[in-house]
């Protein structure tokens, strides 16, 4: 059953991905509230300091200070933060890093796409099982 509202943390570096994302998310049938970070090393300042309580991370790779895979590493080894389900969200669409990134965790991996629709219909898709 969906919930009326859906609390995303989306960590990557890019304004313009960021705004996109966001864009997005006011597309959909149900409320979703976006706390954005800017590297993996802002995101688990937030959330050891309990500033946002996430249903889900959607995760950049590529980021400064600490990118999307040491963040990854680093969230799935912490109690209290393991079992928020983290969606790579990255322009990579390498079967390997998709494999890898699996096996370091993470419950998805979404290319990011070109267009608004596009994401529109994978966050419905991914955000409505929340």
């Amino acid at each position: 059953m969906q919930k009326n509202n859906v609390n995303c943390l989306l960590i990557d570096d890019d304004v313009d991905d960021r705004n996109f994302f966001v864009m997005a998310t006011k597309s959909l049938n149900f409320d979703v509230e976006v706390v954005v970070a800017g590297s993996g090393a802002e995101a688990f300042e937030m959330l050891e300091a309990g500033q946002t309580t996430p249903d889900c991370i959607f995760l950049d790779l590529n980021m400064p200070k600490m990118n999307g895979r040491e963040f990854l590493k680093k969230i799935k080894n912490t109690q209290g933060l393991m079992e928020i389900p983290v969606l790579i969200y990255t322009t990579s669409s390498d079967a390997k890093d998709k494999t890898d990134l699996i096996l370091l965790g993470a419950n998805k991996v979404i290319t990011k796409p070109n267009s608004i629709p596009d994401l529109v219909l994978i966050l419905k898709k991914e955000l409505g099982k929340m």
